[in-house]
């Protein structure tokens, strides 16, 4: 049993044909402050925010995210809506 005010790892998991868990501190995750990114095509600026406590984000068995950084593995696939080209 944890003590009282720490942290215990918790872990979702969605079961769907890519599978993908998320591994995350259960007292610990928040939204971070939102920041303004100027990286889409022709410099278009997107809003970005982040989330504090989540350790690790694994798809199809693979490390995807690690403390909210991209670790370069990208076993998932582009989900695109019909307005998409």
């Amino acid at each position: 049993m944890p003590r009282p005010g720490s942290s215990t790892v918790a872990a979702w998991c969605a079961k769907a044909t890519t599978p993908t868990c998320v591994l995350f501190e259960e007292n610990g995750i928040r939204p971070a402050m939102p920041t303004v990114e100027k990286d889409l095509p022709g410099g278009a600026r997107r809003l970005v925010q982040k989330a504090e406590g989540i350790k690790a984000t694994l798809v199809n068995g693979a490390v995807a995210f690690e403390d909210g950084e991209a670790t370069g593995a990208y076993f998932g696939h582009v989900l695109k809506g019909k307005l998409a080209s």
